[in-house]
């Protein structure tokens, strides 16, 4: 369990090594489960600043994630979700003339890996994404775009995007 400035891994398409400022933990209790969870801001408010050129404002972002694996001898499940969302009241005025917008983004994945015969390792590992490039828009997007529509709240500025990885290891 770590508090303060962290970083973890979940996969790579959704939490990756990123570090954030709250809370996280993993848990390898005895047996086959496995859980991971995190809590935090992935990174802070930034203001616009007139004598300084290269710094682009930026809202605050806190985000929540888990993963939750199940593993044996032969093979592998994992689950993982991650959700992250710009804080709109980040600033006392808009970021509109700047054009940005406040964004959220909703990642589901999951993972499996398999030991057929000694030496031999399956796997592969499936993620899809909601990415909404700007949370305040009241236009809804048709649901039936992607299952993820159903568990986010999509609007017309969300698109989605999947990543399926699969891979051979032989030793």
């Amino acid at each position: 369990m770590t508090f303060g400035d962290v970083s973890m891994t979940f996969s790579p398409y959704s939490l990756n090594g990123h570090q954030f400022r709250g809370f996280g933990f993993d848990l390898s209790p005895k047996g086959s489960w496995r859980l991971s969870a995190m809590l935090g801001r992935l990174s802070k408010a930034v203001e616009q600043h007139s004598e300084v050129n290269n710094v682009l404002p930026s809202y605050k972002k806190m985000g929540y994630g888990v993963k939750l694996n199940f593993e044996k001898a032969k093979y592998m499940l994992g689950l993982n979700l991650f959700q992250a969302k710009d804080n709109l009241n980040s600033f006392p005025k808009s970021l509109d003339s700047l054009m940005i917008s406040p964004q959220e983004n909703l990642v589901i994945g999951a993972e499996v890996r398999i030991r057929p015969l000694k030496g031999l390792e399956l796997s592969s590992e499936l993620a899809t994404s909601a990415l909404t490039r700007d949370s305040r828009d009241s236009t809804p997007k048709p649901r039936h775009t992607n299952f993820l529509g159903w568990l986010s709240k999509a609007n017309h500025t969300t698109s989605f995007y999947t990543a399926f990885k699969m891979q051979m290891n032989y030793t």
